[in-house]
């Protein structure tokens, strides 16, 4: 019998022997709650077993997972793209009448019901045309954004829209839900080495959602495997918390050729991946394996999000991929694959410890872009390198159209900033700004705008070097430099 109060896997008949496929009664169990706005409650010390068959459970009310765990079993797969659980909206998308914006429109009327998601794309027009291993012809112009009941945009829009071509648009939910607790465990896929990205985890793609307390954990990585998009995938979601939660970095995987070298490129594997969301905030959530070991690909890899938000973490890479509008990182800890950004707005960090090869790298495949400002607090940073060290890395050689003009940022600001550089070559060089074209000259096709202005105070280092500006100074003609 049903308990009243909340819904239980078993009551669906659900084993929990771990070895039984438990999956058809875990879909069938979430149906019933979220057809009767009930709970859903899985049992402490069950073990359910979760095979390939190509079934989703779709959550819409509260879960506690409780100490129960879950066998995510990848190895023979009906589907790679069949995500385990789907956090779904109590909405569904709609065409709202919207035929052109404008960057950093403040207002816009459409009928619409209180707080509202939007998702606009121009299709004539191209950005993030990445250049270099990967280089394609890039997407369409993209922006997320929220509409208030009146009108009202609450994040800045980043392009001008002449022509909107598409448009989706939903409503926010006002009743938060929580999902917490569980110990999940993926027996990894032994797909050969090719970009066929396994969706296996969570789908978030309702707003107004906490994820507490989860651990995701891997076995069975062998020698061949394909990479997976993210155990917790946010997408087109708004005001989405993640916390006091464990993740487990994957194996990094090179694709296969029939000629030497045979292993050619690295394959990004992830943990988290934020797509289109708004406002997602990272708070405690760490990673099972050392952040200093390169065998491991980074937790986390954004595209066209605005305003991340990270505290008190700890994980071996942060990189918005093509693109993140306003991101804040306060008291934690970024490894071996360095912290990457591409993206537009205030990025500030604080009280952060960073390992890499340089402090902030600005991805020169999407042509080292940061339109807005950078702020650097106290922080302390660990250069992985032995040679010249360079604050903030940039690359462009103005040789490509990467869809948009590239700025390095209007104003860097660093006040704070501890380098241990012991380990560094005695007479290696530290610099602030970058070298960002080793052929700079005047007059290419897409000129690199370095930023208008640079403040730097308490720089220290180790072995107590200089702090250089820049090492080309026809470079920054342009940009007023103020350390001291």
């Amino acid at each position: 019998m049903i308990n009243e109060k909340y819904v239980s896997y078993e009551d669906f008949g659900a084993v929990g022997d771990g070895v039984t496929d438990d999956m058809p009664a875990i879909v069938k169990a979430h149906a019933y709650a979220n057809e009767n706005a009930l709970p859903v409650r899985a049992r402490d010390g069950a073990v359910y077993y979760i095979g390939g068959k190509k079934l989703t459970a779709v959550i819409k009310t509260d879960v506690d997972f409780g100490e129960a765990k879950f066998i995510i079993d990848d190895r023979e797969l009906e589907s790679i793209t069949a995500n385990v659980f789907h956090i779904a909206s109590d909405f569904p998308s709609y065409t709202p009448a919207i035929s052109k914006l404008s960057a950093g429109q403040g207002h816009i009327d459409f009928p619409h019901r209180g707080r509202t998601y939007v998702r606009v794309y121009n299709a004539e027009k191209r950005i993030f045309r990445r250049k270099g291993e990967n280089a394609n012809n890039g997407v369409d112009a993209t922006d997320c954004f929220v509409v208030d009941g009146n009108g009202n945009i609450e994040n800045e829009i980043n392009w001008d829209y002449p022509t909107v071509s598409r448009a989706i648009a939903k409503c926010i939910e006002d009743t938060p839900i929580t999902v917490k607790g569980g110990i999940f465990i993926t027996v990894a896929n032994r797909w050969e080495r090719v970009y066929s990205y396994h969706a296996r985890g969570f789908l978030i793609n309702r707003s107004s959602v906490t994820l507490s307390g989860l651990t995701h954990l891997l076995e069975g990585e062998g020698e061949d495997g394909a990479p997976y998009a993210g155990f917790l995938s946010v997408s087109e979601a708004v005001d989405v918390t993640i916390e006091d939660t464990l993740l487990t970095p994957h194996k990094t995987y090179m694709t296969k050729d029939s000629n030497p070298p045979f292993y050619v490129n690295r394959m990004g594997t992830y943990e988290l991946n934020f797509t289109a969301s708004i406002n997602v905030r990272l708070i405690r959530v760490r990673q099972t394996r050392d952040i200093v070991d390169t065998r491991y690909w980074g937790l986390i890899g954004t595209n066209y999000s605005k305003e991340i938000y990270i505290e008190n973490c700890e994980m071996s890479r942060f990189d918005a991929h093509m693109g993140v509008s306003g991101a804040t990182i306060k008291n934690s800890k970024i490894g071996h694959q360095c912290l990457s950004l591409i993206g537009y707005g205030e990025f500030y960090i604080e009280n952060s410890f960073v390992l890499g090869h340089s402090f902030i790298n600005l991805r020169g495949d999407y042509g080292s872009i940061w339109r807005g400002s950078i702020t650097v607090k106290d922080c302390t940073w660990k250069p992985l390198g032995k040679g010249e060290m360079t604050i903030i890395n940039a690359d462009n050689a103005g040789d490509h159209d990467f869809g948009y003009e590239c700025v390095m940022a209007d104003e860097i600001v660093i006040d704070g900033l501890k380098i241990l550089d012991s380990e560094v070559n005695v007479g290696a060089k530290l610099y602030v700004l970058p070298d960002y074209d080793r052929s700079f000259k005047e007059g290419k096709p897409y000129p690199y705008r370095t930023a208008r202005r640079l403040v730097a105070r308490g720089i220290t280092t180790e072995c107590e070097r200089k702090v250089l500006p820049y090492l080309n100074k026809e470079q920054y003609a342009g940009t007023e430099i103020d350390i001291k």
